[in-house]
């Protein structure tokens, strides 16, 4: 990092640079949070906007409510993109351990395992975050401001992408866990945000082709 305590400290610019950069860190899990906090900042404008042209007082109540919800979950994504360079950092230090005796070979798995555990953790928490913002853009299809449609497809994507990427990065660390009853039990977890978000953005993708019909 460029002396900031955290990766979301940084600049648009030289977060960029960093990334580019031939380390391990940060990864794909913080990309997808970075996804989802852009994802919900633009829901809170695409909310502001349609309450300025909101008329009916109980949609008006919705969309008062809608930004704090968006703001919450955009600070949620943010601290996850941070925690999940820590997880796998965790995950490359478990690594780097001894293994020169039975005791330092018993004590890295238990760490490493431990450490992969969260890393997986991290990631499907990215996901779910992914999954609250998709529903939030629903909302604005549903009952949002006609001129703002483009731009909450924009945020669709983005969300979606977010859930998905999670999920990704999720899959993978969980593939490296040696815990049968922790894979089995979290792969049925996955399994199910994911129907969850690809049956929801299927259906967020009906509304907007109705809407902007020359897509």
């Amino acid at each position: 990092m460029t002396g900031k305590s955290t990766y979301t400290e940084e600049t648009i610019r030289d977060f960029l640079h960093i990334l580019a950069q031939d380390t391990p860190l940060p990864a794909g899990g913080s990309i997808a949070a970075l996804g989802g906090a852009l994802a919900a900042s633009f829901g809170i404008f695409l909310a502001r906007l349609t309450l300025r042209h909101e008329k009916n007082p109980d949609r008006r109540k919705c969309f008062q409510e809608l930004p704090n919800h968006l703001k919450l979950l955009s600070r949620k994504c943010l601290e996850l993109m941070d925690k999940d360079v820590k997880a796998y950092d965790q995950v490359l230090q478990a690594l780097r351990m001894p293994q020169t005796s039975d005791e330092e070979i018993t004590i890295r798995k238990k760490t490493l395992s431990s450490a992969r555990k969260m890393a997986f953790i991290v990631p499907f928490q990215v996901a779910q975050k992914g999954l609250e913002i998709l529903r939030w853009s629903r909302e604005l299809i549903e009952s949002g401001y006609a001129v703002t449609l483009a731009d909450v497809a924009v945020m669709t994507e983005m969300a979606f992408s977010c859930l998905k990427s999670g999920l990704w990065i999720a899959m993978a660390n969980l593939s490296d866990i040696d815990d049968d009853d922790f894979t089995v039990r979290h792969v049925r977890l996955v399994k199910n945000i994911q129907t969850k978000g690809e049956k929801l953005y299927s259906d967020i993708q009906k509304d907007l082709q109705v809407s902007i019909p020359h897509f």
